[in-house]
């Protein structure tokens, strides 16, 4: 029996995969030197300095790519921020209230909205 052109391809590629050989376009990450120019022209996007366009045409990618590595970037550094232990100052008791603060953040489940409370 023939196989089909579309199986003969399947074929190849698991035989590329399973000799450690990658499929498909490389990630802009897995470009050489690409973390260090990143990390320079990330510090410089914000008012006063680069706007998002200008940044993704300094580092030759689109950008819709600049966007979802900023925001990918900003939800690490939101996980990292809750995952820190308190700050001595801000402590809570048991009951949910801050000794030096005037105001609490709650939310029961990690998907639902912060709701601000009175000290």
């Amino acid at each position: 029996m023939m196989k089909t052109h579309r199986e003969l391809v399947r074929a190849g590629m698991e035989r590329a995969r399973q000799q450690g050989k990658r499929i498909g376009r490389p990630r802009v990450t897995e470009r050489s030197e690409f973390p260090q120019r990143y990390a320079a022209v990330a510090g410089r996007i914000g008012p006063g300095g680069l706007s998002r366009r200008q940044a993704a045409k300094e580092l030759g990618i689109g950008y819709a790519t600049l966007k979802r590595l900023l925001d990918a970037q900003a939800r690490l550094a939101d996980r990292e921020e809750t995952l820190a232990p308190p700050e001595p100052s801000q402590q809570s008791t048991s009951n949910g209230i801050c000794e030096e603060g005037s105001a609490t953040r709650s939310a029961k489940n990690p998907g639902d909205k912060f709701t601000e409370t009175a000290a």
